[in-house]
């Protein structure tokens, strides 16, 4: 049911605009052997501006572009203070930018947030997963904010145990886990 993994490659791009600040998408490619890419996210001309107070803007984002085709994993670095959780907060619509455009699977994050939220995947490197639930009960958990139900979400959770390597933890509570196994559940939640 899954297509056959045919390529991995890792890329680091530099997104940057007007300003001083920088960050990094690092991405993780896999390339299926349909060949079909197609871009899942759209980020064109996007500038954020924060008020001061007496009127002076801060600038947070300024002329980023970028898209992310469908088939690869990005991770997002760059120091403090670079943008880099305003931008999420932009694709997710939870902010409304300044100036230019989002998309997310050809629907604008502002306008049509609920279904672009129940759509991505998010991990941040300080996220908490509630201690007294099993690694799998995480996974339903996310699973059923996403909208899934039933054999989807148990099939999706099933997949993601295998290709996780996860089957010797996920009963467990997440307080006993290691960080490696706390840090594969919180890979699996993003995921499904």
């Amino acid at each position: 049911s899954h297509p056959q993994i045919l390529r991995l490659r890792w890329r680091l791009d530099l997104i940057s605009g007007s300003l001083a600040r920088e960050f990094c998408v690092f991405t993780f490619s896999v390339a299926y052997g349909s060949g079909y890419v197609a871009c899942v996210i759209e980020v064109s001309d996007l500038t954020k501006g924060f008020d001061s107070g007496g009127g002076a803007q801060v600038l947070a984002l300024e002329g980023v572009s970028f898209s992310v085709e469908s088939g690869r994993v990005h991770a997002l670095l760059g120091p403090n203070g670079s943008g880099k959780t305003t931008l999420l907060r932009c694709v997710a619509g939870l902010l409304r930018p300044s100036r230019g455009e989002i998309l997310v699977a050809g629907k604008d994050p502002v306008e049509e947030g609920d279904w672009v939220r129940g759509r991505l995947g998010f991990l941040t490197g300080t996220m908490k997963m509630p201690r007294r639930l099993t690694a799998r009960e995480v996974l339903k958990f996310f699973g059923r904010l996403r909208g899934l139900e039933g054999g989807v979400l148990e099939e999706r959770i099933e997949t993601l145990i295998k290709r996780l390597e996860m089957q010797s933890f996920i009963d467990r509570r997440m307080d006993v886990l290691s960080m490696g196994q706390r840090q594969r559940t919180g890979i699996a939640q993003a995921l499904v």
